[in-house]
């Protein structure tokens, strides 16, 4: 399905196997022709990356309900082992890098997202770039990825600041396109009528709920709108 070669000669494969069941294997090859290590998952692998040493490499899963599923996976190929395994927080990548220091032991892990830029989780597998991807997913990303990353925005700290943010994420987002495909659409006015409700505009919240719930009566905000409602009414 798919492979990977280092600067030394040595190389990872992916092999999906047969059949329609959930999973992967992954197979590092040394330069001497000879098998130094192989994972089986369950569940299918989405990428795989190597080192330029040959010494490591990444692995992504697809979701799966399996503890293998939606895993980003980092591989020492000399002990066999996994220096780590985490759920991303940056979703799947589409290239990786590898940060090693005089010793050869590795300091980051660099992953790459089309359009948003390159990000660093620790050698430990810590995410080190939370505030800059999230920035990223708001100002570049298409239409899903702003609104996801402005709900998030919102769920995270649901102040004044964040919720001028995330009103204009889901402006930009219904101009990118969102406003032709309904679905999004009406997670756009969702946005909107939580970021006016934290801003105290109720009149404004009210109608983007009203515009949501027209698009998708089952978006979420229908209690919301209702209190809403007799909210403004009891002024």
């Amino acid at each position: 399905m798919d492979a990977a070669v280092s600067n030394t000669g040595s190389y990872i494969v992916h092999d999906g196997g047969f059949g329609s069941a959930l999973k992967g294997e992954v197979v590092a090859i040394g330069v001497d022709g000879n098998e130094r290590h192989r994972r089986r998952y369950s569940a299918n692998v989405y990428n795989i990356g190597l080192s330029q040493c040959g010494r490591y490499a990444a692995v992504q899963t697809a979701n799966a309900p399996s503890d293998d599923g939606n895993l980003l996976e980092v591989l020492d190929l000399d002990c066999g082992t996994a220096i780590f395994s985490v759920q991303p927080a940056t979703g799947w990548a589409d290239k990786y890098s590898f940060d090693v220091d005089a010793e050869g032991r590795l300091t980051a892990l660099g992953v790459e997202h089309k359009g948003l830029g390159s990000f660093t989780y620790s050698g430990s597998g810590e995410f080190q770039d939370t505030e800059v991807f999230q920035a990223a997913q708001l100002e570049k990303g298409d239409y899903a990825t702003k609104l996801m990353a402005a709900r998030d925005l919102l769920k995270t700290a649901a102040t004044p600041d964040n919720a001028r943010k995330a009103l204009s994420t889901a402006e930009a987002a219904l101009a990118d396109g969102a406003k032709e495909r309904p679905d999004w659409s009406s997670i756009a006015h969702r946005v909107r009528g939580e970021s006016y409700e934290v801003l105290g505009q109720l009149p404004e919240a009210l109608a983007a709920f009203e515009i949501a719930l027209s698009l998708n009566p089952k978006v979420g905000v229908q209690k919301r709108a209702v209190a809403l409602r007799k909210q403004i009414g009891a002024r």
